[in-house]
């Protein structure tokens, strides 16, 4: 019985319930990720999830530079006097200006999905896991605007 309720701890095991309250936090994404493109290099690091949370940054540099870097969390049951509870919310805190409450969405898609249709852009951040890779995409509600990234872990193989 140890060894269930340990592994459950850990988020390896799902129970229904858990289901029905909304995803885990995502365990996947812990880790550096890098996506290298020919105009830019970012990075993203995220925590393990503990105490109800992941901590994540993410860096983009061009030329040396940083153009773009963003404060991160992943809150399980979140609570917020701007809105109602939620089973999970991505906070962002671009360039350090502001903090911005994405929330968490069913979606038929796969993976994560997070909106706040009240922003300018983006309205809608999608995390995914793709074998070895991490995909991530941000949109507009329509899909219109759309920016993708492949990431790679940092340290792993080509």
């Amino acid at each position: 019985m140890r060894h269930v309720l340990f592994a459950a701890s850990l988020g390896l095991l799902a129970s229904p319930l858990a289901a029905e309250e909304g995803p885990e936090l995502p365990g996947w994404m812990a880790g550096c990720w890098e996506a290298v493109n020919e105009e830019a290099r970012t990075v993203e690091c995220w925590t393990m999830p503990e105490g109800g949370m992941m901590l994540g940054s993410a860096q983009t540099i061009m030329n040396g530079q940083t153009v773009f870097w963003e404060a991160i969390q992943i809150i399980k049951d979140d609570e917020d006097e701007d809105g109602p509870a939620i089973p999970l919310a991505m906070w962002v805190s671009p360039n350090g200006e502001g903090r911005y409450r994405f929330n968490w969405v069913e979606s038929e898609e796969g993976g994560l999905t997070f909106t706040f249709a009240a922003n300018d852009f983006p309205q809608k951040i999608r995390y995914w896991p793709d074998g070895e890779l991490m995909q991530a995409e941000i949109s507009q509600m329509d899909g219109s605007r759309r920016m993708s990234w492949t990431y790679r872990r940092m340290g792993s193989s080509d």
